[in-house]
């Protein structure tokens, strides 16, 4: 995809933030069923792009907009039930995947077994999450700063 680096660095996070959910899991399944979506209505747009039926410049837009609404989607179900897990482990997992490189299957590996671990723990301490969340946010905009200025 030709666009800035922000943005795909931005891509890349909510796309990874999308893997770990599904990951988590909920007995809900609106997010997804959302997520399939996303994914086959990119592969169709992917298709009319190719076709030069829209421009790369609108695919870009649509694209940003349908995973505006999975995040929206996800943050909902996130703040309803408390899964500040998803919120770290996605941050986590886009600095590992984006900006240090780290193999994909390693990766979902490791987020796996750390889901695994915080399920048997059932961490429930009041200043346990928001900390370690700000510090995941630290991260991931660090890793950002970085991957951008070495673009």
């Amino acid at each position: 995809m030709q666009t800035s680096p922000q943005i795909k660095y931005l891509f890349s996070h909510v796309q990874i933030g999308g893997t770990v959910y599904c990951l988590i899991g909920q007995r809900r399944f609106s997010f997804h069923f959302l997520a399939v979506f996303v994914i086959q209505f990119s592969a169709f747009m992917m298709t009319l792009r190719r076709k030069n039926i829209i421009t790369h410049s609108t695919w870009v837009a649509i694209y940003s907009l349908i995973l505006l609404y999975g995040s929206a989607v996800a943050y909902i179900d996130l703040v309803q039930h408390s899964l500040w897990i998803m919120v770290v482990l996605s941050n986590l997992s886009t600095v590992l995947r984006v900006v240090i490189g780290i193999n994909k299957y390693m990766l979902w590996a490791g987020i796996s077994a750390l889901i695994l671990l915080q399920r048997e723990m059932a961490i429930e301490n009041d200043y346990f999450w928001p900390s370690l969340i700000f510090a995941s946010y630290i991260l991931w905009i660090s890793g950002g700063i970085y991957k951008v200025a070495n673009s």
